[in-house]
């Protein structure tokens, strides 16, 4: 197998611990199998691990002893004093160990800052193996990944024999041997760096709520309760003006009642639901007559009134009255849904018609699964 075209800056970021040789054989596997070449290597340790580092892969040559195995040339696999990330505590004192939730929470500080920087470069891409070191060290690594990480990236956990786990063994001197196969586990992950592009926070904390938040707002509905005028959504009631809400709840049942593809288990970028001008004028004194019947019950003046003034078509414009409720019902939607997810959901969309471009049609995004209606 040969090395893939390169289309980005490649960076490979470990977490180690006590055992350098993690990066021995994260390295063999990529190289031998010809997998990818690293432009640079972060390390993220503490003074332990940075001890451990030097004597292992310096002074005991680990690092020349694999690129001899691998056939590369003394220095190609190079590990600059700046990649070599020591964590340290808030008097800046390297952290021999991380043995207390004050030690952690300094860590977790600095993984973040140290991830940021490393995945902002949108030409790079990022193999981040949290294999070694503590488990808090490898949680604040795929937590921060995740926080800032672009579709590109990737996390990894390396796998090797487990008799070989506490040994001084460094990567396989006979790659035919089963006993010493180096294998890579892909860790699937949320990414969600792009929500959080333009953010300036320095606390990790918040940022972490931010990104909750953030995912919250394009969370989609899962139960909207429809009773009237009423729209019900997690026990928070939004009320619309009858002559207005006739036309979203007909939009709402024509995901319920007529969908044309009912093998879809949820409606998704489906739109085949949504109706133009023509048809919601031709629906008009029929279907959504009974919709602004449902929200003024049969027997109230506003009933009575409506079919003195609209039996008539022949009286007044419906196309007209049409496209001036629809404009009134967004903008009265505009006014009262405030979190960015609900209105997405709720706000009647406008896309044009595939088969005709100069015609418009309407429908709204909630899914067909979350619709209720209670009359």
């Amino acid at each position: 197998m040969g090395y893939e075209k390169k289309a980005y800056y490649e960076i490979l970021v470990i977490s180690v611990g006590e055992s350098p040789q993690i990066i021995t054989q994260t390295l063999w596997y990529y190289l031998y199998n010809k997998i990818r070449e690293f432009d640079r290597i972060v390390l993220v340790t503490t003074s332990t691990g940075k001890n451990a580092i030097a004597k292992k892969l310096f002074k005991n040559k680990g690092l020349m002893k694999l690129e001899i195995a691998l056939g590369l040339k003394k220095g190609t696999l190079k590990i600059s004093k700046n990649d070599l990330i020591v964590l340290k505590d808030k008097s800046g004192k390297e952290l021999k160990d991380i043995r207390s939730s004050k030690n952690s929470e300094d860590e977790m500080q600095q993984i973040f800052e140290c991830m940021k920087l490393i995945l902002s470069d949108e030409n790079t891409r990022a193999i981040v193996a949290v294999t070694g070191g503590r488990k808090t060290t490898s949680i604040a690594m795929a937590l921060a990944t995740s926080v800032y990480g672009r579709s590109q990236d990737e996390m990894i956990n390396i796998i090797i024999n487990e008799e070989l786990l506490a040994s001084e063994w460094f990567f396989p001197d006979n790659p035919n041997d089963k006993k010493q196969k180096v294998s890579i586990s892909s860790i699937p992950y949320i990414k969600t760096g792009k929500y959080l592009k333009g953010l300036d926070v320095n606390n990790t904390v918040e940022l972490i709520n931010i990104a909750q938040t953030r995912m919250d707002e394009i969370a989609p509905l899962t139960k909207v309760v429809i009773k009237g005028k009423t729209i019900l959504i997690d026990n928070k009631k939004y009320q619309i003006p009858p002559s207005l809400m006739m036309i979203w709840r007909h939009l709402a049942r024509q995901k319920v009642e007529h969908c044309t593809r009912e093998e879809l288990k949820y409606c998704g970028d489906c739109n085949d639901c949504y109706l133009d001008q023509y048809e919601l004028v031709d629906e008009f004194y029929e279907t959504i007559g009974e919709e602004y019947c449902a929200c003024v019950g049969e027997n109230s003046a506003y009933w009575d009134n409506f079919l003195d003034n609209f039996s008539d078509a022949d009286s007044f414009d419906l196309d007209k009255t049409i496209r001036e409720n629809r404009s009134k019902l967004k903008s009265d939607i505009s006014s009262k849904f405030k979190n960015p997810s609900i209105y997405q959901q709720i706000q009647v969309q406008e896309i044009f018609d595939s088969n005709d471009k100069r015609k418009k049609r309407y429908g709204i995004q909630l899914d067909k699964n979350a619709i209720n209606f209670t009359d």
